[in-house]
């Protein structure tokens, strides 16, 4: 079965719904949390070099 990816859009204007919608933990499973925070750390390091690809 193919994993199915999702994506979270939020307006970058408004810091709290961006600060939301990384912490948005709840749906990941307990045990790929860390992972999961290594991922939007990863991403976020990109975004703010401008290399980050979202085709």
């Amino acid at each position: 079965m193919k994993a199915t990816r999702s994506l979270l859009a939020v307006p970058a204007t408004n810091a709290k719904m961006v600060e939301k919608a990384l912490a948005s933990e709840d749906a990941v499973a307990p045990d790929s949390k860390a992972g999961a925070r290594e991922m939007v750390y990863a991403a976020s390091i990109k975004l703010a070099r401008n290399t980050l690809d979202l085709a």
